[in-house]
């Protein structure tokens, strides 16, 4: 009996030390600019010179809603999870129109949106095709 438990207190001590540095890890990897780390240096002496800048923050122009209600990062998430929504699905079918994309129907330029970020804009029958995945690296990762 104590063997077993000899041993069950060596795992989780292994366990919990790599528990830690996962967390900490993780920790430092959030910490990078592109997840949102603080300004310095030169980086927050030109958002200083930016017009949006005013009373020591960032000002939007337009008013932009916090459609958090203030709630933090692990509530946000918790309730996003967990939490109960009454509606997963829209009230109705969403319209959509299938179309041959080779074929450039009219001379007004056209826009065909296939989903999050992703669009062919067709205008004098030249098409072009955006996408953030055709960019150099697609995460926030260097």
């Amino acid at each position: 009996m104590k063997r077993i438990r000899k041993i069950l207190k060596k795992m989780m001590i292994v366990l919990l030390t790599l528990l830690g540095i996962v967390v900490l890890v993780g920790y430092l990897f959030m910490q990078q600019a592109s997840f949102g780390k603080l300004p310095s240096g030169a980086r927050l002496e030109r958002i200083k010179k930016s017009p949006h800048y005013k009373d020591g923050a960032f000002q939007n122009f337009s008013p932009t809603p916090n459609f958090t209600g203030g709630a933090g990062f692990f509530t946000v998430m918790r309730d996003f999870m967990f939490g109960k929504h009454e509606r997963k699905t829209p009230d109705y079918d969403i319209p959509s129109v299938k179309r041959d994309l080779k074929v450039h129907p009219s001379l007004k330029p056209e826009i065909t949106w296939f989903g999050h970020s992703s669009y062919l804009l067709q205008v004098n029958n030249l098409n072009i095709l955006v996408d953030p995945v055709f960019s150099e690296r697609t995460s926030p990762v260097q």
